[in-house]
């Protein structure tokens, strides 16, 4: 993602603010590093800024709705 986007983005805020993916992890069923690896497999819409990974709401509900945990067995 193009750095000026990245920072454009992260300060618009709303749903498409970038979060840490430990942040936005505590509203999800999985672990900060589980969506680290998504990212990293480029299932997760996130980008990398310094050390940290981001992703928007807007990502995360694409992920869940697309990948998320199911109920009922597998």
């Amino acid at each position: 993602m193009d750095e000026s986007l990245t920072v454009y983005l992260s300060v618009y805020g709303g749903y498409d603010e970038l979060i840490p993916l430990g942040v936005i992890a505590q509203n999800t069923p999985y672990s900060q590093e589980y969506l680290s690896l998504r990212a990293r497999q480029g299932v997760l819409d996130a980008v990398k800024i310094k050390k940290t990974w981001h992703t928007s709401r807007r990502a995360l509900e694409k992920y869940l709705a697309l990948h998320g945990k199911r109920d009922g067995p597998s």
